[in-house]
């Protein structure tokens, strides 16, 4: 069996892949050349470079030099390009810029007949032309998926599967926007009513946070549970070049406080996480520093609320940087603070209990019992004055610390390893092709 994946949000699908094919497995994933933040390239997951030769919002890793040399695997593949025919000469002889055109409109009537006469099947209703043409590219798409007995699409790329060109059994990864807000149409330029119906249609749909299963229950998805994968080989316990010259700069005896949560107030709570712990640092006598992550909306928020708590001077800021450097921030730190919003956690908490470290978190026990035979033995604070208190316990007792950091490692490797996220997949493969 083949598997395709399609829709790389923060390396989700390439770490999927990885995973899959350290089991065995015969997987790929597409990769666009452009057109995604740095964040969501397999370079930033496993290339060590200077971050700032990086452009953000549009990279070109052809520029980028790699200090561990680290290139792409040949399981990586190129997204194609776009199903617009672009003939030679088209922009200086009239004749040929008029063929071209008509190709073109050709096409993009072939198109949209393919995708009317798919959707009419599904009882949705029918597009536009010009609508079909914006949020459509099908023989893209086919190009990319006709080798493969099933697809797995993340975020909004189920869309493209309600085509059915070709059809295929398809699995709609969650990663927790697209069913927290993309489907009622509060962010990203896609049509809300079709990316629901591309996860009500789908053969199975993967939830990797717990928080999102009611959302899941009330649109009637076939869904499972695989948490999102976290490479184990980078993310372990072990000395870190980064605790060196933080203690260089401030003393041995100091304690590390790491959030690398964005900055944002309203889905991470980074509200609430700096007044707790700004309260937290006025009252101890412990040499304490607190390292953020230096990037999101509400950055100068941050900056002008630590200012507001007189701790500004008690702070370093992290840039953004790729996982390999991320993984020496981790090991650097004696607690990580994730989120305060949600009540449950992602990528950064998975992380950091894969380094043997104690998180401190807004957790809800009752989001997370029905997708873990054994909760993670994460710390919760559900406000400030939690926070405050689990920061104050932590930091006292070196051997609490410890003692939860080595819970949380033998945790994170028995319920969400790469092995883990690899054997749930593949066994949701055989469920959708049995063959």
């Amino acid at each position: 069996m083949r598997t395709v994946h399609v829709g790389n949000v923060a390396n989700i699908a390439y770490l999927t892949v990885k995973a899959l094919r350290a089991a065995g497995a015969e997987a790929d994933v597409y990769i666009p050349d452009r057109g995604l933040p740095a964040i969501s390239y397999p370079e930033w997951e496993e290339g060590d470079f200077d971050v700032s030769a990086v452009s953000w919002s549009s990279p070109d890793w052809r520029a980028v030099p790699m200090r561990n040399n680290w290139t792409r695997p040949s399981w990586v593949k190129r997204v194609p390009d776009s199903m617009w025919k672009r003939l030679p000469f088209s922009d200086d002889d009239p004749f040929v810029h008029c063929c071209e055109a008509r190709l073109n409109a050709r096409r993009a009537w072939r198109m949209h007949r393919v995708v009317t006469e798919a959707l009419r099947r599904r009882g949705l209703p029918e597009l536009r032309l010009e609508d079909t043409c914006r949020m459509f590219d099908v023989f893209r798409w086919e190009e990319m998926v006709r080798a493969y007995d099933v697809v797995v699409a993340y975020g909004a790329e189920p869309i493209q599967c309600l085509a059915d060109f070709p059809p295929r059994p398809y699995i709609a990864v969650d990663y927790g926007s697209p069913l927290r807000s993309m489907i009622h149409g509060e962010s990203g330029p896609y049509d809300p009513n079709l990316l629901r119906a591309s996860y009500e249609w789908a053969d199975r749909v993967v939830l990797t946070n717990p928080d999102t299963r009611p959302i899941a229950e009330e649109l009637g998805l076939r869904y499972v549970f695989i948490p999102h994968p976290v490479d184990e080989g980078k993310f372990h316990p072990g000395p870190s070049a980064v605790r060196s010259q933080l203690e260089n700069t401030f003393g041995k005896d100091l304690v590390v406080l790491f959030c690398p949560a964005r900055q944002d107030w309203k889905i991470k709570g980074s509200d609430v996480m700096i007044r707790g712990v700004a309260r937290f640092l006025r009252e101890t006598k412990h040499r304490v520093v607190l390292a953020l992550a230096a990037w999101g909306n509400d950055v100068e928020r941050s900056k002008d609320l630590l200012g507001r708590e007189g701790v500004a001077d008690r702070v370093v800021w992290q840039a953004a940087c790729p996982k390999t450097q991320l993984a020496e921030w981790y090991r650097a730190a004696d607690v990580v603070l994730d989120q305060f919003a949600v009540g449950t956690f992602g990528l950064a908490t998975a992380e950091a209990m894969a380094c043997g470290k104690p998180v401190v978190l807004h957790f809800k026990p009752e989001f997370h019992r029905w997708c873990f035979p054994e909760l993670p033995p994460v710390v919760a604070a559900a406000d400030e004055e939690e926070l405050f208190q689990a920061v104050v316990r932590l930091t006292r007792d070196p051997e609490l610390r410890e003692r939860v950091g080595r819970d949380t490692q033998r945790w994170f490797l028995q319920y969400h390893s790469l092995d883990v996220v690899a054997r749930e997949h593949l066994r949701l493969y055989r469920e959708v092709f049995p063959r």
